[in-house]
C-alpha cells in the first residue's frame, strides 16, 4: 500500500485506523490515527497491524489528534514500537486516568498531547532504567500532564 493508505481494525485486539507512513522492503510503518470502535473504554494499541494481504507494519507513532475529546477512553496502553506521540494526541480525554507506556523507544511527544486528561491520572512508564524513566517523565509532563501520578515498571 502507497503512503498515506489506511488500514482499519475493528477486532477488539485492534481497534483502530492506521495510516501508513513508509513502505520499505519488509520495514512498513503506520500511525495510530484513530480508534474504529467509539463506545471502547480500554484500547490497547497494538506494536504492529497487517493489512487485508497480509503485510505487517510496525505501529511507530500516535497522530495527532488520535484520540482528541474522547470522553468514553478510561484506558490506553502505548507499546515500546511507538517512538513519537502526536500533538494534542490524547488532549480532553477526560476520563482517561490509567496510561501504560512503554517508554523505551519514545523520543518524543507532542506538544499538549497529555492536556486536560483525568485529574490525578495513574501513569506507568516502563523503561529500562531510570534515565530513560525520568526522561520520558519529563515529555509527558510537558505535553500536560501536570498533575499525573508516575511510577516506574522496569522492563
Amino acid at each position: 500500500p502507497k503512503v498515506g493508505t489506511v488500514i482499519r481494525k475493528k477486532s477488539a485486539k485492534q481497534n483502530g485506523n492506521f495510516k501508513v507512513n513508509s513502505s520499505k522492503n519488509g520495514s512498513a510503518t503506520v500511525a495510530f490515527k484513530s480508534v474504529s470502535n467509539k463506545k471502547a473504554k480500554k484500547v490497547t494499541i497494538p506494536s504492529s497491524v497487517k493489512d487485508e494481504n497480509g503485510v505487517k507494519y510496525t505501529v511507530t507513532e500516535i497522530s495527532a489528534k488520535a484520540f482528541n475529546k474522547n470522553k468514553t477512553i478510561t484506558k490506553v496502553t502505548i507499546p515500546s514500537s511507538v517512538k513519537k506521540i502526536g500533538k494534542n494526541a490524547f488532549k480532553g480525554c477526560e476520563n482517561l486516568g490509567n496510561i501504560t507506556v512503554n517508554g523505551n523507544n519514545l523520543t518524543s511527544v507532542g506538544k499538549g498531547a497529555f492536556k486536560n486528561i483525568k485529574k490525578n491520572a495513574k501513569i506507568t512508564v516502563i523503561a529500562k532504567d531510570k534515565k530513560t524513566y525520568e526522561r520520558v517523565v519529563k515529555m509527558i509532563k510537558k505535553a500536560g500532564a501536570k498533575k499525573a501520578t508516575f511510577k516506574w515498571k522496569k522492563g
